[in-house]
């Protein structure tokens, strides 16, 4: 039986940045897909022939620079392109909106509107970006080990809690503030216009199914902003070539590093031995072991079906089923750095 440092399943674009790290790391690293194809919702496919769509998530500006830098992506193929203009928005009325891609012309646009929102916009890219800045920080947080707090990193909080408090009183209130806001509620407060109310507010409802009086649509907006932003409106997104470049050039660099990729390789099942992930079987009755089992499907399915459930904790088992998971973002691609 063959046996490897780390299998991972799935190579989406988390999956196969996993690989790559690890293997860089020295490891010995299997990654194993179900489709014909790496990618998963950063998938470019041949839906007839001679033509190629991306079939789900079409832009990648909010993937992490770190790891574009560390894994050297553009070295193997990956270009992300700007987005110029970041945004039209056609009204039935006429007299659209075209957002230039300068952020010191986007101002004189919307004077064409509201003289008083082009004089606010400049203050409210400001205080997008201040915020943003902290909330990248955050992401970038390497998670808690298990279930409870105690795998809490104490220093890594100390300074995310002085980060925070270098926002400034001001910053600080209106972030705790407005993560839980609707998005329409913050444009509301700021602006007047409502075609660019609806044109920001695109960006707290993006790949969702929610609307914008939705509670937490503010943060999703934020959340777009996370790449390369005016501080309203995201200017970098697309991957020459088409999204599947991204997880080919991922591929690539784990390859490079010594990691192997399988596909059409279907994990059953995962196997445990004394509380401890052990092996996977293929849907072809083979057993791969692995030191460390690493699953980048979704939770339910990883612990729900790919486990058997008299290896978890109840209690873990029932929060796992409590999890709602029908609200997704999908249109882009946010990764931060690997703890």
């Amino acid at each position: 039986m063959q046996n490897y440092d780390a299998i991972i399943i799935g190579a989406g674009h988390n999956g196969l940045v996993t690989a790559a790290y690890l293997a860089k790391s020295g490891k010995k690293v299997l990654v194993l897909e179900r489709r014909p194809m790496i990618g998963g919702i950063a998938a470019t496919e041949e839906i007839f022939p001679g033509f190629k769509y991306s079939t789900c998530a079409h832009l990648a500006g909010t993937f992490s620079q770190d790891i574009i830098v560390e894994l050297e992506l553009k070295k193997h193929g990956l270009e992300i392109l700007p987005l110029d203009p970041p945004l039209f928005a056609p009204v039935l009325e006429g007299k659209s909106f075209l957002f230039p891609r300068q952020h010191s012309d986007i101002a004189e646009a919307i004077g064409r509107h509201s003289r008083a929102d082009a004089t606010k916009f400049e203050s409210f890219s400001a205080l997008v970006k201040k915020l943003t800045s902290f909330l990248r920080s955050l992401n970038n947080l390497p998670l808690p080990g298990g279930t409870n707090s105690g795998g809490l990193n104490l220093p890594e909080l100390v300074k995310l809690g002085w980060k925070f408090h270098k926002l400034g009183e001001r910053e600080m209130y209106d972030f705790l503030r407005i993560l839980a806001m609707s998005i329409a509620d913050l444009l509301t407060e700021w602006f007047e216009t409502d075609v660019l109310k609806a044109s920001l507010a695109a960006g707290g409802i993006l790949g969702s199914f929610v609307g914008p009086r939705a509670q937490g649509s503010s943060f999703v907006f934020l959340y777009h902003q996370l790449g390369e932003s005016n501080g309203a409106f995201r200017t970098s997104g697309f991957v020459r070539g088409g999204i599947g470049n991204l997880p080919l050039a991922i591929a690539r660099a784990a390859q490079h590093f010594g990691a192997k990729i399988q596909t059409s390789a279907e994990v059953a099942r995962i196997l445990a031995k004394n509380g401890t992930a052990t092996s996977v079987v293929l849907n072809n009755g083979e057993e791969i072991s692995g030191t460390a089992i690493i699953s980048s499907v979704d939770i339910k399915r990883t612990f729900l079906q790919l486990i058997e459930p008299t290896y978890l904790d109840p209690e873990f088992l029932l929060q796992v089923k409590n999890i709602r998971s029908r609200h997704g973002c999908q249109d882009q691609l946010c990764v931060g750095h690997p703890a």
